[in-house]
């Protein structure tokens, strides 16, 4: 009987021995398996990710392109823009001129006398 006590108390042992390796190895398998369900994710973020950016040099190449054109358009107008206000201004002067002579001719018509001075619109 004490031979048995002793090989049922040194199986126990043995059995809780290896049980608790059983146990440990659970664990560490479960802990590897969220590691790798997280990991997949990861991976499945990066693939969508790849996907977005796959064509990105032609992207990048075409908003440069519109980007580009865009400055080139408006340095244009702003050249445009000069020009326009430099005739404009030109031609007002000339029409101002020419509305002084007319105005100094009907002047000097209408009022013949010394007593009366020149008037002009740019004296105004």
């Amino acid at each position: 009987i004490e031979e048995a006590a002793k090989a049922k108390r040194i199986w126990t042992e043995k059995w809780n021995v290896e049980k608790q390796k059983e146990t440990d190895l659970q664990a560490k398998y479960s802990h590897i398996g969220g590691e790798l369900s997280s990991l997949q994710a990861q991976l499945k973020q990066f693939e969508n990710d790849a996907l977005e950016f796959k064509n990105i040099n032609k992207k990048y190449r075409d908003q440069l392109i519109k980007v580009k054109m865009s400055d080139m358009a408006n340095n244009d107008l702003e050249k445009y823009e000069k020009a326009l206000d430099n005739a404009i201004m030109k031609y007002h002067s000339l029409k101002m001129e020419e509305v002084n002579d007319t105005m100094r001719h009907l002047w000097n018509k209408t009022y013949q006398g010394t007593d009366i001075g020149q008037d002009s619109s740019s004296g105004l």
